[in-house]
C-alpha cells in the first residue's frame, strides 16, 4: 500500500475512534446532549472516516447547538464553541484536545496532561488558530466551571479562576451580565488572562521556527500561562493544585519522544573558496573533506602556476589546520611540494607517517611520475585545473574592474588562454602598475602581456591527461566533464 494512501487512512480512523471516545468521555461528564440520543455519539464519529476533520467539528456544532437550547449561560458557551468547531475541520488534532481538556475539567492531573499536549500540538498550526484556540479555552472553561459553582463562591481549575455572585440568576441574561461583571471584568481578571494565554499560544508556532524552539516553544507558553493563573489566583488567596506541573512534564516528554536530543554536534557548515579560488570550488570542497576525514595521504595537482600551493593553503586554513615543512609535524598537516628530483620522497614519506602526521598533501604538476615511484598508495587525488575562460574574465573583473572597460576585460580575458591562475593575477597587477604611471588601458594591457608570458604548457596537460586516464583511486575537483579536460 502506498505510504501516502496508509497515512490518510490511519488519520481517519485514528480520528474516528478519539471522537468516539471524546463522545463517551462527555457522557459520562454529565453531558445532558448525549443522553437523549445515545447513537448520536456513533454517527458523529463515522463522519472522521470520510475527512479527519469532518469528526470533531460536527461534535463541536452539536455540543454548541445542545447549549444554545439549554437554560443559563448555554447560550455564551455556543458562541465560545462554535469558531473552534470552524476551524476544527483543518487543525482536527488540536481540536480533539481542547475537547479533551474541557471534558476533563475537574479531574485535575488529566486535564493538566491534555492541556499539555494541546499546547505542544500548537507547533503544527498557525499563530492566530493557536491564539484562537487557548484564548477560547479560557473563556470555555470558565463558563463551564461557573455554571457548577453554587453562589457565592470562587475556585480555580484547568488553569482558570472562577468567581460566583451571590446574586440568583433571574433570567439568562442575568446570568451572562453576572458572569460578565464578576469574572470577565472582575477579581479573576479573565480579560487580563485571556489576552495572556492567547498571546502565548500564539507563541508556539512562532518559536517553532527558531533554532531549537521545537523544544522550548510549548514549555515557553505554559510558564507564561502558569505564572499569569498563579497571580490571579494568589490575588483571590486560592490554593493552586500541585498538580499543574503535569502540563510543563507532559509537553516536555512530547518535545523529547518526537524530537529527541542528538548526541553529536551541529554539522560545520562548509565555507566558500576565497573569491580568487571560486572556479576551484570541486577541488576545494574535495580537498576539505579528505582534510577534515583526514586522509592519510593526498596527492593535488594540476599544470604550473595554477593554484595548487595557495589552494592547500587556504583549505587549511579555512579548517584551522596548521602546515608545516616536515619538522614538528605531529598532529599536523605536511605540505610536500614536488618541484624538483624525487629520489628521496619515498623515505620522506615513510618517515612523515611513523610520526604520526595528521595528513601529508603532496603537491605536483608531474603526478604520474610521483605515485609511480612510492611506495605507499595513494587512494586520494585533487586536480586543480586551469582557469577557464568565463573564470579568467571573472578574476580580471575582480582586479581591473575599475581600471578597464567591460569590453577591454573580456577581451584580455580570451587572450589569456594558457595563462595559469598566479601568472593572470601577476598579469593583472601588472596592467594596474602601468595605468597607475599614466599610461592608458590598451597599451597598458599590450605592455603587460609582452612582459608576462603564458606558462601553462602542452607537456604539464599532457602529464595530466596521462594521469587522470591512468589513475585507480579517487579522483576529484573537475568543474566540467572529464572528456572536456583531456582534451583541452
Amino acid at each position: 500500500m502506498d505510504l501516502k494512501l496508509r497515512k490518510v487512512l490511519a488519520e481517519r480512523v485514528i480520528s474516528f475512534l478519539a471522537v468516539l471516545a471524546l463522545s463517551g468521555l462527555l457522557e459520562i461528564r454529565g453531558v445532558a446532549a448525549f443522553e437523549a440520543v445515545t447513537y448520536s455519539r456513533l454517527l458523529i464519529a463515522s463522519l472522521s472516516l470520510g475527512h479527519p476533520g469532518l469528526g470533531p467539528a460536527t461534535l463541536l456544532a452539536y455540543l454548541a447547538y445542545f447549549s444554545a437550547t439549554s437554560n443559563g449561560l448555554g447560550p455564551l458557551q455556543s458562541i465560545l464553541i462554535i469558531p473552534v468547531a470552524a476551524l476544527s475541520i483543518r487543525y482536527w488534532v488540536q481540536a480533539i484536545l481542547w475537547i479533551a481538556s474541557l471534558g476533563l475539567l475537574s479531574m485535575s492531573p488529566l486535564n493538566y496532561a491534555a492541556l499539555g499536549a494541546l499546547i505542544f500540538s500548537l507547533r503544527h498550526v498557525t499563530p492566530s488558530f493557536a491564539a484562537t484556540l487557548v484564548a477560547f479555552y479560557a473563556l470555555t472553561a470558565n463558563v463551564i466551571l461557573y455554571s457548577t459553582l453554587p453562589p457565592g463562591s470562587i475556585a480555580c481549575e484547568g488553569f482558570v479562576v472562577v468567581m460566583k455572585p451571590h446574586s440568583p440568576n433571574q433570567s439568562v441574561a442575568g446570568a451572562v451580565g453576572n458572569w460578565l461583571f464578576s469574572n470577565l471584568l472582575g477579581p479573576p481578571n479573565l480579560l487580563l488572562l485571556v489576552l495572556v494565554y492567547a498571546a502565548s499560544g500564539a507563541s508556539v508556532p512562532r518559536l517553532n521556527k527558531l533554532e531549537a524552539g521545537e523544544r522550548v516553544a510549548p514549555l515557553v507558553s505554559i510558564l507564561t500561562m502558569l505564572i499569569s493563573y498563579n497571580f490571579a489566583a494568589g490575588k483571590l488567596g486560592l490554593t493552586v493544585s500541585p498538580f499543574i506541573i503535569v502540563a510543563p512534564t507532559t509537553s516536555f516528554i512530547l518535545a523529547i519522544i518526537t524530537n529527541p536530543p542528538s548526541l553529536k554536534s551541529p554539522a560545520r557548515p562548509l565555507p566558500e573558496p576565497p573569491i580568487l579560488l571560486a572556479h576551484l570550488n570541486r577541488a576545494w570542497v574535495s580537498l576539505y573533506h579528505f582534510l577534515k576525514k583526514g586522509e592519510k595521504i593526498i596527492l593535488v595537482f594540476g599544470p604550473r602556476n595554477c593554484g595548487k600551493t595557495l589552494l592547500i593553503t587556504e583549505v587549511c586554513a579555512a579548517l584551522g589546520l596548521k602546515t608545516t615543512d616536515g619538522r614538528d609535524n605531529r598532529n599536523q598537516v605536511i605540505h610536500v611540494a614536488v618541484t624538483d628530483g624525487i629520489s628521496d620522497l619515498n623515505v620522506h614519506l615513510k618517515e612523515l607517517v611513523d610520526r604520526g602526521v595528521r595528513s601529508i598533501v603532496i603537491e605536483t604538476n608531474r603526478p604520474t611520475e610521483v605515485v609511480s615511484y612510492l611506495g605507499i598508495p595513494i587512494n586520494r587525488a585533487v586536480y586543480v585545473h586551469p582557469p577557464h575562460k568565463e573564470a579568467r574574465i571573472n578574476l580580471l573583473r575582480i582586479i581591473l574592474g575599475g581600471v578597464l572597460s567591460r569590453e577591454q576585460i573580456i577581451e584580455l580575458g580570451e587572450k589569456t588562454e594558457a595563462y595559469g591562475l598566479i601568472t593572470l593575477i601577476k598579469l593583472s597587477e601588472k596592467i594596474k602598475d602601468y595605468i597607475s604611471k599614466g599610461i592608458d588601458g590598451k597599451r597598458a594591457v599590450k605592455q603587460a602581456l609582452d612582459e608576462i608570458k603564458p606558462d601553462i604548457n602542452i607537456e604539464d596537460l599532457l602529464e595530466c591527461e596521462k594521469f587522470i586516464v591512468s589513475y585507480k583511486g579517487l579522483l576529484a575537483g573537475f568543474a566540467e566533464p572529464l572528456s572536456s579536460i583531456i582534451n583541452h
